[in-house]
């Protein structure tokens, strides 16, 4: 799941990341949560990192559950 800001526009912001990185959205959450999921080619991944509406991942692989969050001090840290 890509994590936005508070007042980010999920919807919108999905939509407009999928276009223009290559992937479909599966769910857009709007409710405690902003953001939405999607599965996203590794390239996909380090093009939406960079978007600063985006605050963090949450990471659902084969391996189980982890999170990248944006650290303030240097930009994206290693798995919270």
């Amino acid at each position: 799941m890509v994590v936005l800001g508070d007042r980010v526009d999920a919807e919108a912001t999905a939509q407009e990341h999928a276009r223009a990185y290559g992937f479909s959205v599966l769910r857009v959450h709007t409710g405690g949560v902003r953001g939405y999921s999607a599965r996203l080619p590794h390239a996909s991944l380090a093009m939406v990192a960079r978007d600063p509406r985006v605050r963090r991942f949450q990471l659902d692989g084969g391996l189980g559950r982890r999170e990248l969050s944006r650290r303030e001090d240097s930009g994206w840290g290693s798995p919270a």
